[in-house]
């Protein structure tokens, strides 16, 4: 299994990392900054006897090298500061993804993309129509993330382990994201028997609003990214069939067309092989026919 992840900053560097951790293939690290990308191969090639991790790591010295690629993981894009959202890195992160798609277009037509770059929701738009690959092969981070961050604001309000959380956010990945509250239990029990509706209603915001808050104590976003996208990319690689909320293109689901946005589905060695659509009442379809009229509105603009 070849998996190419492209932009070895922060998030992809970490990315990479886990990878080798969980021995999920050989690693190819693309940058601008090839010296950047050496330096990462050289550090996991140093700890691969401590993490047992038995493929290979490269970096590479120009997009032909990427051919062959299973998996291709795009990280690449300009940095999200405290006071951005992540539509204010549209048009800059556009041309990244342009440039990128082409390359993969051209080196690796037969992967699957996993990308992480914000705005997301709009990127994977843009990821579809400039590759041309089907749209189960052109996945985007965001609503796992969210989810992870939710059972975790959840876990720490009710004095709980987070493994006896569930929860689920779909939609889009920035402000408009929709927790679904009858996703969300704890040991069993459904959130809204535990907690009022203010402070489910407290929680939902904060968990909005957890990027910036972190970002601006470190700067960036890691190890929660890096923890999702790594999950998401083992199973496909391990063909685990696992259902987790992804960003992927609908085409009728939710009674949504040709919009890119957070669901749940299968992931598995053919990327996503199915599209579960969850019970929503009326306030939440109504909240994803509104995602839909942003993100199309947006896209439009590049």
């Amino acid at each position: 299994m070849k998996i190419s992840v492209i932009g070895t900053g922060n998030l992809g560097s970490e990315i990479a990392f886990m990878l080798a951790q969980k021995d999920l293939g050989d690693i190819v690290l693309l940058d601008i900054n090839k010296e950047l990308a050496e330096g990462h191969q050289i550090d996991i090639l140093h700890s691969a006897s401590g993490i047992g991790y038995s493929g290979t790591v490269s970096y590479a010295s120009s997009p032909e090298e990427i051919s062959g690629s299973n998996l291709v993981i795009i990280t690449a894009g300009a940095p999200r500061q405290p006071s951005m959202s992540r539509e204010d890195l549209l048009h800059k992160n556009a041309e990244i993804i342009k440039s990128i798609c082409a390359d993969i277009k051209k080196n690796a037509p037969d992967s699957i993309i996993l990308l992480t770059t914000n705005p997301s929701d709009i990127m994977l738009m843009l990821a579809l129509q400039d590759t041309g690959f089907p749209s189960g092969r052109v996945l985007g981070l965001g609503n796992l993330l969210d989810s992870y961050r939710l059972r975790s604001l959840i876990a720490s309000e009710m004095g709980k382990n987070i493994t006896e959380v569930e929860a689920l956010v779909i939609g889009q990945h920035g402000d408009r994201m929709l927790p679904v509250l009858s996703s969300c239990k704890v040991s069993g029990k459904s959130l809204s028997e535990l907690l009022d509706a203010d402070k489910i209603s407290e929680i939902f915001e904060r968990t909005k609003s957890a990027a910036s808050k972190l970002i601006s104590k470190k700067g960036a976003t890691v190890f929660g990214p890096a923890s999702a996208t790594v999950e998401i990319a083992e199973s496909i690689i391990k063909d685990l069939k696992k259902e987790l909320p992804v960003i992927a293109s609908l085409n009728g689901e939710y009674a949504l067309f040709e919009v890119s946005m957070g669901i749940t589905g299968i992931l598995g060695k053919s990327g996503l092989e199915s599209i579960s659509e969850l019970e929503l009442n009326e306030s939440e379809k109504k909240n994803l026919q509104e995602t839909s009229t942003f993100l199309k509105k947006k896209f439009s603009e590049i």
